[in-house]
């Protein structure tokens, strides 16, 4: 019995506990932002350099880094390339939403031939009870087993984001949309990275899977970090399994396979491939490590902010504390430095290349960057805000329930479903709905 007195008291000892302490699912996000690259850093795997008619495609990046200036764009020209304004509110949100709605049967199947080819492994659809329930806990299990692959997630993109990218991309018809957007539908497969032999395993499962009909796949895209060279070392998997896939889908009739590696100006590491679902859908497969994933929840919210996005009213401060940096060319420069570096110790820790601790990298001592914006005090100031906004929604949510007389617990969770309270609890950092 609980009386509405004790209902603060209540809440905050039995749900706003979990913001005081740190796990590997408590600051993960699911958003499924492709930061943007470097104009000029881009590599196919195929290509040929004149000094060695045989080179890989590791070394191929690693002589480009060389000659690619990091910091050569003014902070204006950087906004101008990647800056996408939120045009969600002059979309047509009717033909957005007809979109989705048509990307169900895509987005299904696309879950069932993945679970197919990775049998055992239950792909967890983000904002579910099923994810909910069992996200967490397989990542602590598969990390204590050893295993390769610590959980695989889905999304399929919201009406919202659909609108929002039509119009900045000026697309006006289904037919453009299903052309020109290619992430409709997304799954992540996310590995502990403490070796290629997990990225391996997972492209081998792939490429066996495409011999046998059961998926198709198109491009991938391998994105990393200018800070870790040589770059085969840091890799999720090696560049002949990479190959492997594309000799596959070759045979199985995809002339155009695209292969390609790229760094990107944040320096996050990660693999996209592009994926043909049914009804000219496409969608996105992406493997990335689990710290890395952890990092990319707090810069993600940095992003945003940087390339002209809004974020969620709870996290105002954060949206103010981070638009000093885009008005400042010096400070962003100093600061996407600062990512790069982030991202690469995260890799490091993972590979066990370092023995630093830190949950991530503090801002160097002799930065300018405002203390504020070490990630560190972005990911407090996050779950702080999560405490908060948790602890309101919970109280809308008894207040139709609770008042000054005494209330039975059992029959207020009648009312109140389990599956609300779960998503409750989740949801600010499961948010890979774009």
């Amino acid at each position: 019995m609980i009386t509405f007195p004790k209902f603060n008291i209540y809440i905050k000892n039995n749900f706003t506990k979990i913001n005081n302490t740190k796990t590997h699912s408590d600051s993960l996000n699911f958003n499924n932002t492709n930061l943007a690259p470097l104009a000029m850093d881009t590599v196919t795997f195929t290509g040929r350099h004149k000094r060695n008619p045989n080179p890989s495609a590791f070394d191929l990046a690693d002589s480009v880094l060389a000659m690619v200036p990091l910091r050569g764009k003014t902070n204006e020209q950087i906004r101008a390339d990647k800056a996408i304004s939120d045009y969600s509110d002059k979309a047509s949100f009717k033909v957005a939403k007809s979109l989705y709605d048509d990307l169900e049967f895509a987005h299904n199947r696309f879950k069932s031939d993945i679970s197919q080819i990775f049998s055992g492994i239950p792909v967890l659809e983000v904002g579910s009870s099923q994810f909910s329930n069992l996200y967490g806990q397989n990542i602590i299990d598969n990390l204590e087993a050893g295993k390769p692959i610590l959980a695989i997630t889905a999304r399929r993109k919201s009406p919202e984001s659909i609108a929002e990218k039509m119009n900045a991309k000026g697309i006006k018809s289904k037919k453009a949309a299903k052309e020109r957007i290619t992430d409709f539908s997304g799954i992540r497969i996310i590995l502990p990275g403490k070796n290629k032999n997990e990225g391996n395993y997972v492209l081998d499962k792939l490429a066996n899977a495409i011999r046998k009909g059961w998926i198709s796949i198109s491009e991938i895209e391998v994105f990393h970090n200018p800070e870790l060279r040589p770059v085969y070392r840091y890799a999720y998997a090696n560049e002949a399994n990479l190959h492997k896939v594309e000799t596959v889908a070759r045979k199985q009739g995809v002339k155009d396979f695209r292969l390609i590696t790229k760094s990107t100006e944040s320096g996050y590491p990660t693999i996209h491939m592009l994926v043909n679902l049914p009804g000219n859908i496409k969608g996105e497969l992406q493997i990335i490590s689990l710290n890395v994933l952890e990092l990319k929840d707090i810069e993600d919210m940095c992003y945003k902010v940087l390339t002209n996005k809004k974020l969620d009213s709870r996290y105002s401060d954060i949206e103010a504390l981070l638009t000093q940096v885009r008005e400042d060319t010096q400070e962003y420069a100093d600061f996407m430095e600062y990512t790069r570096q982030a991202y690469a110790l995260e890799r490091k820790k993972e590979l066990g290349m370092t023995k630093q601790d830190t949950t991530f990298l503090n801002l160097p001592k002799d930065n300018q960057i405002p203390k504020e914006l070490d990630f560190n005090s972005i990911a407090l100031m996050k779950k702080n805000a999560n405490a908060i906004f948790r602890s309101q929604k919970f109280r809308e949510m008894f207040s139709k329930y609770v008042d000054d007389k005494s209330v039975d617990c059992n029959s207020l969770f009648e009312d109140i479903t389990v599956q609300e309270v779960q998503r409750l609890l989740n949801e600010e950092c499961y948010g890979w709905v774009r």
